[in-house]
């Protein structure tokens, strides 16, 4: 506790009546813990309207709750639901205390889409950014406060007139691989004079999403290629690769396009990653890419958490791909203030991780898992012939699943002239 908190809760006992000589916030049933203003305000989160009115006329505040409830509640829930202001004058108390902001901590969003938050909260467009980041019926766990972020316009028939001039926010647009059966030469032409405002302005998302059907992605292929051609080194290519049920190699498809038409100083965003550790190796060989991880790691597989794990810390971002993904309830509406329980989900595979390889080096001590140095020599060869059949296998499957995807799925023809791929080529060289 600070100093100020100590003073605080001291006054408060004082006027009350109550020993508060030690004050500790340790065990949590202790009078300072429970007198303490974050304990009390996060209890009145949980009052009921009947609760507040209550809570208002025990206070003296009888003749405004019974004139107007409505009226009482909105002023309850103001110091109640809502204490973020820097200083908060407490109706039951004779004193006022300041009060810090309980959402301190201050996150930035790398990847959330306001557009489509509009539409599906059935706010207008001209609500404001604030209205937005409340409009989720379910509270983040972890409550935080967003300060700068990525705003991504993917829809080309939602396009904005001229880019959006939040403080602190950055607006990127591009072609989500699902538009682009509808994705017109009006639409591009859109699309590249809103690019054209800002050199800087993020190319995304575009990329490869074959979760659709096979039909589709020799278009999606084309259209990527097409869209590769307005990177440059100062803007930022934001990518959204998705591989279905029936379909591999989608990172390594995509990074061939991306070396082909971007150059290695290229600064990319890699959204909502659910790649192996081979793609992090991949695609780390451009030293300005970054790895982004969304609610989806709650339904991470075993080698997904093992790619997040091999993320350098450096490397790693955030983002709540709001209005999708929400990391308590898939069902409801995201937010961007849901980036703490993402940051909690991504911190408990760490941690998971962390806890295995610790239980696993607590069998080995224990003589229960035993190094292959430690086995006969009989045991070490049936061990290593197991484990070049495993790999074998598992060799052979891959193939045939890149054969089938080959035979069902002929690469699009590049947008640029042979001449020109030549000189690429040569220049690659």
């Amino acid at each position: 506790m600070s100093e100020e908190s100590m003073r605080q809760v001291f006054e408060f006992g004082q006027l009350n009546g109550w020993p508060v000589s030690n004050l500790r916030l340790s065990p949590p049933n202790s009078i300072a813990c429970l007198i303490h203003w974050r304990v009390a305000a996060e209890l009145l989160c949980h009052l009921s309207q009947n609760q507040r009115q209550e809570l208002m006329s025990f206070t003296g505040n009888r003749e405004s709750a019974q004139s107007d409830p409505k009226e009482a509640s909105t002023a309850t829930r103001e110091w109640a639901l809502e204490y973020q202001d820097s200083r908060t004058s407490y109706p039951w108390a004779d004193f006022t205390i300041t009060v810090e902001n309980t959402t301190s901590i201050e996150v930035i969003d790398s990847h959330f889409h306001v557009d489509r938050l509009q539409r599906q909260s059935r706010r207008s467009t001209k609500c404001s950014l604030e209205e937005l980041l409340h409009s989720s019926k379910v509270k983040p766990r972890l409550p935080v406060r967003l300060v700068r972020g990525v705003q991504v316009f993917c829809d080309p028939e939602y396009f904005p007139e001229v880019p959006p001039s939040e403080p602190g926010f950055v607006a990127a647009f591009g072609v989500h691989p699902k538009k682009v059966e509808k994705f017109c030469q009006q639409q591009e032409a859109n699309l590249e004079r809103l690019l054209s405002f800002s050199l800087a302005s993020p190319l995304g998302e575009i990329g490869l999403d074959f979760t659709t059907s096979r039909d589709s992605w020799n278009l999606q292929c084309e259209v990527f290629q097409r869209l590769l051609t307005l990177c440059n080194a100062r803007r930022p290519l934001i990518l959204h690769l998705r591989e279905g049920t029936r379909s591999t190699g989608v990172y390594n498809q995509a990074l061939e396009y991306v070396r082909q038409f971007c150059a290695p100083s290229q600064k990319i965003h890699l959204h909502c990653f659910t790649g192996t550790c081979s793609d992090v190796k991949n695609w780390s060989t451009f030293p300005s890419c970054y790895f982004g991880f969304t609610g989806l790691v709650g339904q991470f597989n075993a080698a997904q958490r093992e790619a997040l794990r091999a993320v350098p810390i450096n490397r790693l971002l955030l983002e709540s791909d709001s209005p999708h993904l929400n990391p308590l309830d898939p069902s409801q509406m995201n937010t961007p203030l849901f980036l703490g329980d993402v940051a909690t989900l991504v911190a408990n595979v760490s941690e998971y991780l962390r806890k295995e390889r610790e239980r696993y080096k607590d069998k080995k001590e224990r003589g229960i898992v035993k190094a292959i140095s430690e086995l006969k020599p009989r045991e070490q060869r049936n061990k290593r012939r197991q484990w070049r059949k495993n790999a074998q296998n598992k060799k052979i499957k891959d193939m045939r699943l890149r054969n089938a995807e080959q035979n069902q799925l002929t690469p699009p023809i590049s947008p640029l002239s042979p001449d020109e791929n030549n000189q690429l080529q040569q220049q690659r060289r």
